[in-house]
């Protein structure tokens, strides 16, 4: 067949010489056999040459030459040149934009086209949609999701809605598609939409119970550290319990700052030093500063009045310790604002955003303590946190 200068066959063998997957490998003899299907008009060898020009792979990259071979291959009818001519169109991108002609591109192989390509247009389609008065491309960006839902799975109709409440596309449409997978048991859809909730609506009564099903459910580390800092610190919100919750979730990760934090509740007015110090100490050994510091200012202490952290933990064995096995209940909330930080990454020293003397540090994104909060409840008091003072270093 590629004796006759068969299309289809010429493409054929010329990516089983390009691959090496049958024969020896020989990339000049592939992409030779190759173009002679695209002369020909071989509508995947067409496609096959443009995505090599676009990127530059094969040839030196040549964004002109890559749309010709892409407009045969779509002239052609081949899904997947239509597909990617019609984002480039709605886009702008290698041609003059044109939002008409490129949603009837993708629009005329819909029924064609896989799940993944589509979700994987629904993507590059709102990532440019930059400009809120395209409404014809938002509504169509919909009619994609809408599309893709009736036949895909429930982790990939939570992964399209998050795509749109990221992008501000009919997030209400989005919003009910997160409940119904909720509804249907998706735990990754609670997450999606709690932090939804608290980044971009600031409703904390509908994202608090939404995320604290995440970080017991998911085991989510940033969700626990976060929920434990905002229980421990922020004006309205203060629930030792509570925080004491989520912060031994999160220490079991072995989260420095979460070690740092819990540990301070436990040393707070010289309390359950057994279980504090050993959380202090493994802070410190991951490098967290302000439990070096910590540390360091407490032997210097301990030195200064003749004696050495030994002694502390001889005392503190023969201490019997107060129980703080605490169980806490996942209610309902009132509040208001704060925003949610779930990344951490303590591969390098971390920063605090305190000095070592002000006790506990909040998690390095800022939380904001909401300005209503004492409106919805009556004040609870500061809790305050282990300070280094001579009363202090005498736990014992």
């Amino acid at each position: 067949m590629v004796e006759t200068n068969h299309p289809s066959a010429c493409y054929s063998l010329g990516l089983i010489h390009y691959s090496g997957e049958i024969v020896p490998k020989d990339v000049q003899k592939g992409l030779l056999l190759i173009q002679k299907g695209a002369r020909y008009k071989d509508p995947e060898a067409n496609y096959w040459l443009a995505k090599q020009y676009f990127e530059g792979t094969c040839f030196v990259k040549d964004p002109a030459k890559g749309i010709e071979h892409l407009k045969i291959s779509a002239g052609r009818g081949y899904a997947k040149a239509c597909s990617l001519l019609g984002l480039y169109l709605c886009q702008g991108k290698y041609l003059q934009k044109d939002l008409v002609q490129g949603i009837s591109y993708i629009r005329s192989v819909l029924d064609e086209l896989e799940n993944k390509r589509l979700i994987w247009l629904v993507s590059e389609l709102s990532i440019s949609n930059t400009n809120t008065h395209e409404q014809t491309k938002t509504d169509f960006i919909v009619q994609l999701v809408k599309k893709v839902s009736e036949s895909c799975d429930s982790d990939t109709r939570v992964a399209m809605a998050d795509i749109l409440l990221d992008n501000h596309i009919d997030e209400a449409f989005a919003e009910t598609l997160l409940n119904a997978e909720i509804k249907a048991g998706n735990k990754e859809a609670k997450r999606v939409l709690g932090t939804y909730y608290l980044k971009q609506k600031n409703d904390f009564v509908k994202a608090l119970p939404l995320l604290e099903e995440v970080a017991i459910e998911l085991d989510d580390l940033g969700i626990q550290r976060w929920l434990g800092g905002l229980y421990l610190n922020v004006q309205g919100y203060q629930n030792i319990q509570k925080a004491i919750v989520f912060l031994k979730m999160a220490a079991a990760h072995g989260d420095p700052e979460s070690c740092w934090l819990l540990g301070s509740i436990y040393l707070r007015d010289g309390r359950n030093v057994d279980e504090g110090m050993p959380l202090i100490r493994i802070a410190a050994e991951k490098k967290y500063p302000i439990a070096i510091e910590f540390l360091a200012y407490l032997h210097k202490k301990l030195e200064d009045e003749g004696l050495s952290m030994t002694n502390l933990d001889e005392n503190e064995s023969r201490r019997p310790s107060e129980n703080t096995n605490n169980t806490t209940t996942i209610i309902p909330h009132d509040k208001e604002t704060a925003t949610l930080s779930t990344e951490a990454n303590y591969t390098e020293e971390p920063k605090p955003n305190t000095d070592p003397t002000s006790g506990i540090i909040l998690p390095e994104e800022e939380i904001a303590t909401p300005s209503t909060a004492v409106e919805h409840g009556e004040e609870s008091e500061p809790i305050t946190t282990p300070r280094y003072s001579s009363s202090f270093c005498r736990i014992w």
